[in-house]
């Protein structure tokens, strides 16, 4: 942007200001992003913050003995999740945010596995739905709190 005034005002172009200005600003915003991404994964209980923690796709595993009918009736009834548009399959549940200010929205998938007689197997996935997001600040982290929370309430 910076340049491009300086064209508009009739001066010539300087590599060295280029360069100090696009570096500069780089850095900034690197460590402004970074610094707000830590934040907010703390927030939401992050401690030991792992290359997996990091990553803006979230991914976890539990064994619950809700049924899928129980889960679905959860997904649509919480106030945090039924605004999530839902789509259902054999096996999967696809959930898909709106865009907020953290991030242009996300695809959460629950994958249904009988483990045992009443016991299964959820695998909960949460991603950003553009995959060059390399910082999400958090939010596949909460969404998969949020799912955790819900699948937990009756254990």
């Amino acid at each position: 942007m910076m340049t491009i005034l300086d064209f508009t005002e009739g001066k010539e172009f300087e590599l060295w200001k280029f360069l100090f200005l696009s570096v500069g600003f780089g850095l900034f915003m690197s460590l402004t992003l970074v610094s707000w991404h830590l934040s907010e994964l703390r927030k939401f209980g992050a401690k030991n913050l792992t290359d997996e923690m990091l990553s803006s796709n979230q991914k976890k595993a539990l064994a619950v003995s809700i049924s899928r009918e129980e889960l679905i009736r959860r997904l649509k009834n919480d106030p945090s999740t039924k605004k999530m548009s839902i789509k259902e399959s054999e096996d999967l549940i696809v959930l898909k945010t709106k865009p907020s200010w953290k991030s242009w929205g996300e695809k959460i998938q629950i994958k249904l596995d009988e483990l045992e007689t009443g016991i299964k197997q959820i695998i909960i996935s949460s991603k950003p739905k553009i995959s060059l997001t390399l910082i999400d600040f958090g939010k596949n982290k909460e969404n998969i709190d949020i799912i955790e929370k819900l699948l937990i309430k009756t254990m």
